[in-house]
Protein backbone atom coordinates (compact mmCIF):
# COMPACT_ATOMS: atom_id res chain seq x y z
CA UNK A 1 0.00 0.00 0.00
CA UNK A 2 1.24 3.46 -0.84
CA UNK A 3 0.11 6.79 0.54
CA UNK A 4 1.19 10.03 -1.10
CA UNK A 5 2.46 12.91 0.98
CA UNK A 6 -0.06 15.45 2.24
CA UNK A 7 0.22 18.75 0.37
CA UNK A 8 -2.77 20.86 1.49
CA UNK A 9 -5.07 21.59 4.41
CA UNK A 10 -7.86 19.73 2.66
CA UNK A 11 -5.70 16.61 2.23
CA UNK A 12 -4.63 16.93 5.87
CA UNK A 13 -8.26 17.11 7.02
CA UNK A 14 -9.18 14.15 4.83
CA UNK A 15 -6.27 12.11 6.26
CA UNK A 16 -7.31 12.95 9.84
CA UNK A 17 -10.87 11.82 9.11
CA UNK A 18 -9.58 8.58 7.61
CA UNK A 19 -7.42 7.97 10.70
CA UNK A 20 -10.54 8.25 12.86
CA UNK A 21 -12.20 5.53 10.81
CA UNK A 22 -9.14 3.27 10.99
CA UNK A 23 -8.24 3.99 14.62
CA UNK A 24 -9.25 0.61 16.00
CA UNK A 25 -7.87 -1.47 13.15
CA UNK A 26 -6.68 -4.93 14.13
CA UNK A 27 -2.87 -5.42 13.98
CA UNK A 28 -1.34 -6.99 10.88
CA UNK A 29 -4.23 -6.04 8.63
CA UNK A 30 -4.28 -3.82 5.54
CA UNK A 31 -6.24 -1.26 7.59
CA UNK A 32 -3.54 -1.18 10.29
CA UNK A 33 -0.87 -0.72 7.62
CA UNK A 34 -2.86 2.14 6.07
CA UNK A 35 -3.30 3.71 9.51
CA UNK A 36 0.44 3.60 10.18
CA UNK A 37 1.25 5.17 6.82
CA UNK A 38 -1.38 7.88 7.27
CA UNK A 39 -0.09 8.79 10.72
CA UNK A 40 3.47 9.04 9.39
CA UNK A 41 2.28 11.26 6.56
CA UNK A 42 0.22 13.45 8.94
CA UNK A 43 3.19 13.84 11.29
CA UNK A 44 5.42 14.96 8.41
CA UNK A 45 2.84 17.51 7.22
CA UNK A 46 2.24 18.89 10.73
CA UNK A 47 5.95 19.12 11.49
CA UNK A 48 6.41 21.32 8.42
CA UNK A 49 3.21 23.39 8.62
CA UNK A 50 2.61 23.57 12.39
CA UNK A 51 6.06 23.60 14.01
CA UNK A 52 6.20 23.69 17.78
CA UNK A 53 8.89 25.94 19.18
CA UNK A 54 10.88 24.87 22.18
CA UNK A 55 9.46 26.44 25.34
CA UNK A 56 11.27 29.35 26.96
CA UNK A 57 13.63 28.23 29.77
CA UNK A 58 11.68 30.17 32.42
CA UNK A 59 8.48 28.39 31.36
CA UNK A 60 10.17 24.99 31.70
CA UNK A 61 11.51 25.92 35.14
CA UNK A 62 8.10 27.13 36.36
CA UNK A 63 6.37 24.06 34.94
CA UNK A 64 8.80 21.71 36.71
CA UNK A 65 8.40 23.56 39.99
CA UNK A 66 4.61 23.40 39.68
CA UNK A 67 4.75 19.66 38.96
CA UNK A 68 6.98 19.08 41.96
CA UNK A 69 4.73 20.99 44.35
CA UNK A 70 3.89 18.55 47.07
CA UNK A 71 0.46 18.02 48.59
CA UNK A 72 -0.66 16.43 51.83
CA UNK A 73 -4.12 16.22 53.36
CA UNK A 74 -4.35 17.81 56.82
CA UNK A 75 -6.34 15.37 58.95
CA UNK A 76 -6.67 17.77 61.84
CA UNK A 77 -5.34 15.16 64.24
CA UNK A 78 -1.69 15.82 64.90
CA UNK A 79 0.47 18.70 63.65
CA UNK A 80 3.54 16.46 63.88
CA UNK A 81 2.32 14.64 60.76
CA UNK A 82 3.04 17.77 58.72
CA UNK A 83 6.28 18.89 60.41
CA UNK A 84 8.59 17.01 58.03
CA UNK A 85 6.40 17.87 55.09
CA UNK A 86 6.49 21.64 55.63
CA UNK A 87 10.11 21.64 56.79
CA UNK A 88 9.67 24.01 59.70
CA UNK A 89 8.55 24.07 63.29
CA UNK A 90 6.64 27.38 63.25
CA UNK A 91 3.15 25.91 63.25
CA UNK A 92 0.37 24.82 65.55
CA UNK A 93 -3.22 23.70 65.29
CA UNK A 94 -6.42 24.67 67.03
CA UNK A 95 -9.93 23.27 66.47
CA UNK A 96 -8.81 21.39 63.36
CA UNK A 97 -7.15 24.40 61.72
CA UNK A 98 -3.46 24.15 60.91
CA UNK A 99 -1.70 27.48 61.43
CA UNK A 100 1.70 27.87 59.75
CA UNK A 101 4.07 30.81 60.01
CA UNK A 102 5.48 31.32 56.52
CA UNK A 103 8.44 33.50 55.59
CA UNK A 104 6.25 36.60 55.27
CA UNK A 105 2.73 35.57 56.25
CA UNK A 106 0.54 33.17 58.18
CA UNK A 107 -1.28 30.35 56.38
CA UNK A 108 -4.40 28.57 57.61
CA UNK A 109 -5.55 25.15 56.45
CA UNK A 110 -8.86 23.54 57.44
CA UNK A 111 -9.12 19.91 58.49
CA UNK A 112 -9.53 17.78 55.37
CA UNK A 113 -7.93 20.34 53.04
CA UNK A 114 -4.72 19.70 51.17
CA UNK A 115 -1.58 21.31 52.52
CA UNK A 116 0.27 22.72 49.52
CA UNK A 117 3.77 24.14 49.43
CA UNK A 118 4.55 26.83 46.86
CA UNK A 119 7.86 27.33 45.07
CA UNK A 120 9.17 29.49 47.94
CA UNK A 121 8.56 26.75 50.49
CA UNK A 122 5.55 28.53 52.01
CA UNK A 123 2.27 26.83 52.81
CA UNK A 124 -0.54 28.12 50.59
CA UNK A 125 -3.43 29.73 52.44
CA UNK A 126 -6.71 27.83 52.32
CA UNK A 127 -8.78 30.01 54.67
CA UNK A 128 -9.18 33.76 54.61
CA UNK A 129 -8.06 35.26 57.95
CA UNK A 130 -11.35 37.16 58.39
CA UNK A 131 -13.20 33.79 58.46
CA UNK A 132 -11.33 32.59 61.55
CA UNK A 133 -12.81 31.84 64.94
CA UNK A 134 -11.45 33.99 67.83
CA UNK A 135 -9.73 30.95 69.37
CA UNK A 136 -7.71 30.48 66.17
CA UNK A 137 -6.78 34.16 66.07
CA UNK A 138 -5.53 33.78 69.65
CA UNK A 139 -3.45 30.71 68.70
CA UNK A 140 -2.00 32.70 65.79
CA UNK A 141 -0.92 35.48 68.14
CA UNK A 142 0.78 32.92 70.41
CA UNK A 143 2.63 31.50 67.42
CA UNK A 144 3.80 34.96 66.40
CA UNK A 145 4.88 35.77 69.97
CA UNK A 146 7.29 32.80 69.96
CA UNK A 147 9.77 34.83 67.89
Amino acid sequence: MSIKSIESKQEHEKALNRVQLLWEAKPNTPEAEELELLVTSIEAYEKEHYPIDKPAPEYVKNFRMEQQRTKLIWTGENAIEVSEFIGREDFCHKHGVLIVKNNSSIAYVNKGDSVEINNSGDVINKIQPNDLEPVIVKATKKLLDKE
